[in-house]
């Protein structure tokens, strides 16, 4: 069976991604494994569910250890998480985004569980900045976790840098001599202001003592 064949029948109803537009703080369930960093290396669900206690629609979001999983069913790790999610607490799902977050606390978005609303494992950027800023700055998680869009911002900033040395030893290799010229006029300059500061000391000497 395939990864959204599975997916699909732990779905409640298909909620499109031109209906959910803006994600929620979870108002639901928030499940992060217990001690310092633990965190790290987890297998993380934002999910939709019907509260049948509460009887209205809430946002979850789960983060799960490889040993939270050890039991649970499905090929992947995040196949087990959805199957412990709906066998934990008996809800279907109507949303879900997939994510994981490495041993460096950067969210990972490529997911099987993505396959529901965007066709794909890709979770696209207006989805995945929103999510970041949720693991970062709700009251329930304040995870210090960070962006892939933060590091490619760092490789572009880095790959400028690098052309711009470039062109400047390209210039320099190119036209030797306009640096060559380049050096010349400025020593003339500052000759030429040497030369000028002399004549006006010598000016003022001769104001100031005529008769000398």
């Amino acid at each position: 069976m395939s990864e959204k064949r599975v997916v699909e029948a732990l779905w409640e109803e298909a909620i499109g991604k031109s209906i959910v537009k803006n994600l929620r703080i979870p108002d639901g369930e928030v499940v992060i494994p217990k001690g310092r960093d633990a965190w790290q290396g987890t297998t993380g669900l934002y999910c939709r569910a019907y509260n049948k206690v509460v009887k209205e629609h809430q946002y979850h979001l789960l983060l799960y250890s490889s040993s939270d999983l050890y039991d649970s069913e499905g090929s992947t790790q995040h196949l087990r998480a959805l199957h412990k999610f709906t066998g934990d607490y008996g809800w279907k799902i109507s949303f879900c985004l997939g994510f994981a977050i490495d041993r460096d606390g950067m969210v990972k978005r490529n997911l099987c569980s993505n396959v529901m609303v965007t066709g794909t494992r890709t979770m696209p950027d207006l989805w995945y900045d929103q999510l970041v800023d949720i693991l970062i700055y709700s009251d329930r998680l304040g995870l210090d976790v960070s962006s892939d869009n933060d590091v490619q911002e760092e490789e572009d900033d880095l790959q400028v840098d690098t052309l711009i040395g470039a062109i400047g030893q390209m210039t320099l290799r190119v036209n030797p001599s306009a640096s060559a010229s380049a050096s010349a006029s400025e020593s003339e300059s500052e000759s030429e202001s040497e030369s000028e500061s002399e004549s006006e000391s010598e000016s003022e000497s001769e104001r100031v003592n005529p008769g000398g």
